[in-house]
């Protein structure tokens, strides 16, 4: 485990556990633990987090939000998108038929794939400084519960392209309801049942669960919307 990060990759913002003694937040140097999910392309550096945050949206600057809503989606999904304008880069049509990002005023071009690998990348950067002389090179990811295959198999070649082996998918409500009961004295019975709902900042994601003492909790159900959450609720505002 002490080479094993722990990622929930956020529509807006990101977190990461590494294990130490236990698992323990990664936090920057500010005791930040909230990562913010955007990239910058500026010439040949690529500029990560809150300072590409800032720069969104700038004359000049080039910089990706909002990648979870269209990794592993392809351009005619995006052209269905009801709203386009949440990606920060202009967007289009890669040879492959998938959506790709114009990165530079040389009409540079970055896939969903190449966007997100830079936050991973960020991140293993981040635990690896934290936790030296710890090397990480596996990690568990969450996921929208409705992800399919493909969807899927995109967020494991960013992990890759990061030098990050995927142990494990969890879609985000199982893997806050596995957190909860691991880390409190909450408890209930073999057999009942619960709903575990997760409103983010780009999908709205719930899980349908049981509890039984041999096998432990058990998925029964997962489903969510991935154009429900909070870049939504900012736009309609």
């Amino acid at each position: 485990m002490d080479h094993t990060l722990a990622i929930d990759f956020g529509t807006s913002n990101s977190t990461a556990y590494v294990f130490k003694r236990t698992m323990e937040v990664l936090t920057d140097s500010n005791g930040n633990y909230l990562f913010p999910s955007y990239v910058m392309y500026s010439g040949d550096n690529v500029v990560i987090g809150d300072v590409a945050r800032t720069n969104l949206g700038k004359p000049g600057k080039f910089v990706v939000g909002s990648v979870k809503r269209l990794i592993g989606l392809t351009y005619e999904d995006y052209e269905n998108m009801d709203q386009k304008d949440i990606f920060g880069c202009d967007v289009v049509r890669g040879e492959d038929g998938y959506p790709r990002f114009v990165v530079n005023n040389q009409g540079g071009l970055r896939s969903c794939v190449e966007v997100a690998s830079e936050i991973f990348k960020a991140m293993k950067k981040r635990a690896e400084y934290y936790c030296s002389p710890n090397v990480y090179d596996e990690v568990y990811l969450t996921i929208p519960a409705n992800f399919n295959s493909h969807r899927c198999r995109a967020i494991k070649m960013a992990a890759a392209l990061a030098g990050l082996t995927v142990r494990k998918l969890i879609a985000e409500p199982t893997a806050a309801a596995l957190s909860y009961m691991l880390s409190s004295k909450f408890s209930f019975s073999p057999q009942e049942k619960m709903i575990v709902y997760d409103f983010g900042g780009g999908t709205f994601d719930a899980s349908l669960l049981t509890y039984d003492e041999r096998s432990g909790i058990q998925v029964l159900g997962e489903n969510g919307d991935n154009h429900c959450g909070g870049n939504d609720v900012d736009l309609a505002l």
